[in-house]
């Protein structure tokens, strides 16, 4: 890539060199004057944010060669500030005049690159950009704002000699064609220039001792007044836009206002320029304006070569959108805003019966009348204003089957709507298979109502037999004279039909846990540990057992539900323990992210994580979802007691309270039970 011209961009003069040094480039290139706007006014716009915000700005104009002989020119704006998080509406107008434009960081500084196409690359040869790097090298003052450029260069200079010649100083300073003054500390004018002093005198002031702000448009100078108290405290040179009124009209000026310090790097005052922009301004807000877009894209249609080439584009994008649209299963329509048919593709047509090329042009509601009388005219119009309409069930007056429709707008760049777009999709079939599945889930919900009814009455009924069945063998065990053969067969019976008598018990627990209408209330976990540590008072001094606790939160919850499943954890660390037991239960609220991460969890909510850590026998962790089904056990019966439905009980508990349990472990290292518990209602 070669470059042709670099430019600093220190104020706005060098705004204007910018932009017509891009003029002459792109004319050099011999492309139209249409492109020549527009490329220097999207360029003009990201270096107006540079000079405005920037800092070490600067912008080099390239020639990059492409294959095939192509070229383009390109732009390139360094800065060391992130010119579009600064004002992004700039770079969105840009962008609308160009195309894609390129960001980019490196080296401490952010780049902004606008590339323009020339068509006829092959005009430029190596020799050709040469000559244009020669012709910027020795191009007089484009204007008279490069001329103050030069000469405000040359003022810096010779401010830095100020011994020279007080008289030769106000002969500089009254010869150059802006209004240049001196304040001290204090803000009040000490010295202007010929220009200055004739406009303060416009205004019926005196020269001196006034502040220099009071010349200005007072709204202007409250908008920059905390840079200006930022520059005197930094002791930098200040640069701001501002409005000085001039006769009854107010006239845009550029501010630069520098610091002049002695020897002990003191502050003694400061030299300030008005600088009119007031014609930039004006360019700049007619370069805005929509109308003048609208004229470079009628003059760029003028041009009959390049109509071509777009219609010839234009016509395989439609032909390659339609060949998109007909693949489609969905029913697909556009209208414009006078409800006209603007096309519709082949599902539409098999859906409507009529051919797209019959209907094109005609309006909607002559074609289809009957969309007057099932809201589809409404939706249509409500769209059109802007406003996308989206229909979850919509049964058609024409099939009679069922679609979920969606009416999107269409909008330009000024978000002016033009036209809508009807999509319609098929969800019959979905509907007979959603309406099918929620009559199977009814029929699954009652019948497993009425097997937790009938293990409940069941369970309830055969407590009473077997009660029998106990007593009277413990009644012929102590009365009757036995063989110690005989006695063990009542021992026998009298043990089987206390475990018969707790798995009963247990099945009870389990089928009251589904059919509880208990409302939930603030449940202190601390009081639920407490309960069950004087339930197992007996058991923990037998064991040595030690159990360690962090302090417990209050979850809402059913509080004899949670009492046994702390119950039944705390009895199963116990029972399963070959040593003296230590369980340790810990607690900690989970991050956002951390719920996020477990499918079982409600991400709208807040959960806590309760572990029980215990060093008892453990398990094989490829068990670790059995142990949670009802009746599944890891050991016999002879070794440790029960009736395989506590952990069961533990894990519908949990849900039942909206949470999820499971848990880990290692044979021989103990267990750890991980539950999740919702820290408030729903």
């Amino acid at each position: 890539m070669e470059e042709i011209i670099r430019i600093n961009l220190d104020n706005e003069m060098d705004l204007i060199i910018v932009h017509k040094r891009t003029m002459r480039l792109v004319e050099l290139c011999g492309l139209s004057i249409a492109a020549q706007t527009t490329f220097a006014t999207a360029v003009s716009e990201v270096a107006r944010i540079a000079i405005s915000y920037g800092d070490k700005s600067y912008i080099s104009l390239n020639i990059n060669a492409l294959r095939l002989n192509q070229k383009e020119i390109v732009a390139v704006i360094h800065d060391k500030v992130d010119l579009k998080a600064i004002n992004p509406e700039a770079f969105s107008y840009a962008r609308r005049l160009l195309g894609d434009i390129q960001t980019d960081y490196k080296d401490y500084f952010h780049t902004t690159t606008l590339t323009y196409r020339v068509q006829y690359g092959g005009i430029l040869s190596k020799a050709k950009i040469e000559s244009f790097k020669e012709y910027f090298r020795n191009e007089p003052s484009i204007s008279a704002y490069d001329e103050i450029r030069k000469k405000n260069i040359q003022l810096l200079e010779l401010i830095d000699k100020l011994g020279e010649s007080e008289n030769r100083y106000r002969m500089l300073s009254d010869n150059l064609p802006l209004m240049m003054f001196v304040i001290n500390n204090d803000g009040k004018i000490s010295y202007t220039n010929k220009w200055l002093k004739e406009f303060i005198e416009s205004q019926g002031l005196i020269p001196t001792n006034i502040s220099w702000f009071s010349l200005l448009h007072q709204p202007d100078y409250r908008g920059f007044y905390a840079d200006w108290e930022k520059a005197i405290i930094n002791k930098t040179i200040f640069k701001a836009q501002g409005r000085l009124k001039q006769k009854e009209n107010l006239i845009w000026h550029l501010i630069s206002m520098m610091p002049v310090k002695n020897d002990n790097d003191l502050v003694t005052n400061w030299i300030g320029f008005f600088v009119d922009i007031h014609a930039q301004k004006v360019v700049e807000e007619t370069l805005r304006d929509n109308k003048a877009l609208k004229l470079v894209q009628q003059e760029l249609l003028a041009h009959q070569k390049e109509l071509e080439v777009k219609n010839t584009t234009l016509s395989r994008q439609n032909d390659f959108i339609e060949t998109v649209l007909d693949s489609s299963v969905d029913y697909i329509m556009a209208i414009d805003a006078d409800l006209r048919i603007i096309t519709f593709n082949h599902s539409y047509e098999v859906l409507s019966g009529k051919k797209r090329d019959e209907v094109l042009g005609e309006k909607i509601t002559d074609i289809f009348p009957v969309i007057k009388e099932n809201g589809t005219y409404e939706a249509i119009k409500e769209t059109l204003n802007g406003t996308p309409v989206h229909k979850p069930v919509h049964q058609s007056p024409l099939t009679h089957r069922f679609y979920e429709v969606f009416y999107i707008p269409l909008s330009d760049d000024t978000e002016e709507t033009y036209g809508a777009v009807i999509l319609g999709r098929d969800i019959t079939d979905q509907m007979q298979h959603e309406l099918k599945l929620k009559t199977m889930n009814e029929e699954l919900l009652l019948r497993n109502n009425e097997l937790e009814q009938f293990a409940y009455i069941a369970s309830h009924d055969l407590q009473e037999p077997l009660r029998k069945i106990k007593t009277f063998s413990k009644l012929l065990n102590e009365s009757l004279e036995m063989n110690d053969k005989q006695r063990d067969y009542f021992n026998r019976i009298i043990n089987s039909s206390t475990r018969m008598s707790n798995l009963i018990k247990d099945v009870l627990d389990y089928s009251r846990l589904s059919r509880t209408d208990e409302q939930f209330v603030a449940v202190d976990l601390n009081e639920v540990l407490n309960i069950v540590k004087i339930d197992f008072e007996l058991l923990i001094e037998e064991k040595g057992a030690v159990i360690n606790s962090d302090i417990l939160p209050v979850v809402p919850g059913i509080q004899l539900q949670l009492t046994q499943l702390f119950f039944n954890l705390l009895s199963n660390a116990l029972k399963f323990s070959i040593q003296q037991p230590v369980i340790d239960i810990t607690c900690r609220k989970l991050t956002f992210d951390e719920v996020n991460s477990i499918i079982e969890l409600d991400a709208n909510r807040g959960y806590y994580l309760i572990n029980f850590r215990d060093n008892g026998i453990g398990f094989e962790q490829q068990f670790a979802r059995q142990i949670f089904t009802i009746f599944q056990r890891l050991n016999d019966k002879h070794s440790y007691a029960g009736t395989g439905i506590g952990l069961a009980l533990c894990k519908k508990i949990v849900e039942n309270h909206n949470g999820h349990i499971f848990a880990t472990s290692e044979l021989g290292t103990g267990a750890v039970f991980h539950i999740y518990l919702p820290a408030s209602v729903e």
